[in-house]
């Protein structure tokens, strides 16, 4: 059986909706394992969470004709009774496995008979998770919660422009400039996901610049909203690196005050 087309959505899944013995029947004994070796508790959820809306994700392209690289992408909230739309066996028979290549790089899923293996990017924070499964496109996702940093958290990681555009923004607009600045953290951290640049970390954050083009006005549905919409904002976006050309794509943005979700789908 060969690995099936991933549909255009990235699915986010709340751990609080997974019983223990949920995720146990729905992982096989490697991935028990594995879970087990994390000792934090709300860590271990979200690392849950994580692969199992993967593999629900994965289970959901069977027979899909619509293949990630072709389709607008969308917001799936994945909920305990759409999870019960597979077996624990099938969930049982995806296996989502880290890459052990030297470089390292996303985890990897596929079936558990089979040795072919597709990327999968993983995201979690403060017990939410999400997952998304790229088709031949660069890709990336980054799931953050807003919060106030300390000043120089925002002179080290972000640029005079990012800066300016950041207050402009707040301003036109009524945005929190914090969540603002979330947003580009989590764009940057998409970027650091993709191979053009894994050679880059955290550390690098100041080097990258986020510069976005069109779309800013459409951020304002996602801060006030108090519930996940299954539909994201596309924002038009090139980063600078140091002296380099620059690099457009286009960011997807979804969540709410509280909760930022960014998404990379294409970089060229």
């Amino acid at each position: 059986m060969a690995i099936p087309n991933a549909p255009a959505v990235v699915g986010i899944l709340d751990s609080a909706d997974l019983s223990d013995d949920r995720c146990a029947s729905c992982l096989d004994p490697v991935e028990l394992e594995e879970s087990f070796a994390i000792r934090h508790a709300q860590r271990r959820a979200e690392w849950l969470a994580g692969r199992i809306a993967a593999k629900y994700i994965f289970l959901e392209g069977q027979g899909s004709g619509t293949l990630a690289d072709s389709a607008e992408l969308r917001l799936q909230q994945i909920t305990s009774g759409a999870l019960a739309k597979f077996s624990s066996e099938a969930y049982r028979d995806v296996i989502v496995a880290k890459d052990k290549s030297p470089a390292g790089g996303p985890a990897r899923i596929g079936w558990r008979w089979s040795g072919e293996r597709v990327r999968t990017a993983i995201s979690h924070v403060n017990g939410t998770a999400c997952a998304f499964i790229g088709g031949t496109e660069n890709y990336a996702v980054d799931l953050e919660a807003p919060s106030r940093r300390i000043p120089a958290f925002y002179s080290h990681n972000f640029t005079p422009r990012e800066r300016s555009w950041t207050g402009d923004c707040a301003r036109s607009f009524n945005l929190d400039s914090d969540w603002l600045y979330t947003l580009l953290w989590s764009a940057k951290e998409c970027l650091l996901k993709t191979p053009a640049f894994a050679t880059l970390s955290l550390w690098n954050m100041s080097s990258i610049e986020i510069n976005i083009l069109a779309g800013s006005e459409r951020l304002k549905a996602v801060h006030q909203a108090t519930a996940l919409s299954a539909n994201l904002e596309f924002l038009r976006v090139e980063t600078l690196l140091g002296l380099g050309p620059a690099t457009h794509f286009r960011l997807a943005v979804g969540g709410t005050a509280k909760l930022i979700l960014a998404a990379i789908k294409t970089l060229n």
